[in-house]
């Protein structure tokens, strides 16, 4: 096998091996990679996030808890209860609630006892309430925020480490632990209060939902706070809006199950191994080194071969052009022309070293030979030139 067979065969096999590498990577991604079963405030979450805590203490102290993703699953779980307006309604994580979402959600929960949006969910507000304005923030109260308000929920002495919203109630709605003013600035409250109006149950619109997530539940009066808001009632319904449920909702057609949490992972470890792979391989590339050839060819084995080339074609114009360039190269360097020079620059100076002009125009500048005949005597008087111009 040759040098360049094995350096093809060694390349190949490099590919192949990197390939197998990146695939069998790429399975152990998809087996072991861990699902996220983390999602903020899912209430079957047991991670930072989840609120599964403060569920499990709900249980602990008599409240039902049911579990539902769906509006179908939300209405069907009212319509059953025993008692809807003992029913406690919490909607989760509401990012995927869409507009049409949550008009459905506002139509199932009528009846029911209380609403508490640990979100704001701001789709839903729009609909109960137009005049609540939700607007993202976050941070951790130095002092922590107090109450300083009237309601059923709020405690003396109850405050508020934590906080993810912050809420502007124009209405008749009543605001809890408010944010300081800066410069007169109302900068809203971290709970809001709607109201029981139009068939729609009294609303709490939560800016603390963080406050209550297993990692900070414990923290202040986040727990006491949290019971007291979703265990009013002896029942609870926790409502955590799916992609596959406004889907359904807003009327659209189903596309497949839902991607898989591995396979954006998965997709950057393999353009990972693909940029690897190229830096790699450009690794090798320097600068050209010039190699001897495996075969020396002899330049007058080369004219020949380009002679019959010509002869074959018949074309005897390129030949005698290919003829007349050469002489005209050769002459300007013997007369130490410049390079460009042209054709009549160099008939005169041929003609200066005692060549008839006519003669000299005519081998280096006349028109092309018609017969094979013609073709040989244009070679042997461009020889012949050479030979009678000495260099200077």
């Amino acid at each position: 096998m040759t040098a360049t067979a094995r350096a093809k065969a060694r390349s190949g096999r490099n590919v192949l091996l990197w390939c197998a590498a990146i695939v069998g990577i790429s399975i152990v991604l998809a087996v072991l990679a861990p699902r996220n079963t983390d999602n903020y405030l899912d209430p079957a979450g047991h991670g930072p996030n989840g609120v599964a805590a403060l569920v499990e203490v709900l249980r602990d102290h008599g409240v039902q808890v049911e579990l539902v993703d769906t509006v179908a699953g939300l209405s069907a779980a009212l319509t059953g209860s025993a008692g809807p307006a003992q029913t406690t309604v919490a909607i989760g994580d509401s990012r995927l609630l869409t507009a049409r979402g949550a008009e459905a959600v506002t139509r199932a929960i009528n009846g029911a006892g209380r609403l508490v949006l640990l979100d704001g969910a701001p789709a839903v507000l729009d609909v109960i309430d137009p005049d609540v304005q939700v607007f993202a923030a976050g941070g951790r109260g130095s002092d922590e925020f107090a109450a300083e308000c009237s309601d059923s929920v709020v405690r003396d002495g109850a405050t508020v480490g934590r906080f993810d919203l912050r809420l502007i109630a124009d209405g008749g709605a009543t605001s809890c632990f408010p944010l300081p003013r800066t410069a007169g600035i109302d900068h809203g409250a971290l709970l809001v209060t709607v109201p029981v109006h139009e068939g729609i149950p009294e609303t709490y619109a939560v800016g603390f939902g963080g406050a209550l997530t297993n990692r900070y539940v414990t923290d202040a009066g986040h727990a006491a706070l949290g019971l007291r808001v979703l265990g009013a009632h002896p029942r609870l319904i926790f409502y955590t809006p799916s992609i596959t449920d406004q889907r359904a909702v807003d009327g659209a057609q189903e596309e497949g199950p839902a991607l898989p949490a591995w396979l954006m992972p998965g997709l950057v470890l393999i353009g990972l191994a693909v940029l690897t792979l190229a830096v790699v391989s450009g690794r090798r590339l320097g600068r050209l080194v010039p190699e001897p050839l495996p075969v020396v060819v002899k330049a007058s084995e080369t004219t020949h071969s380009r002679a019959e080339l010509y002869r074959a074609a018949q074309d005897r114009a390129r030949t005698a052009a290919v003829l007349r360039q050469g002489t005209l190269g050769r002459l300007r360097s013997r007369l130490r022309l410049d390079t460009s020079a042209t054709p009549d620059a160099v008939v005169a100076a041929v003609a200066a070293h005692g060549i008839p002009l006519e003669a000299a125009r005519a081998a280096l500048d006349g028109p092309p030979p018609d017969t094979d005949a013609a073709l040989v005597r244009l070679a042997t008087d461009l020889a012949t030139l050479e030979e009678k111009v000495t260099p200077r």
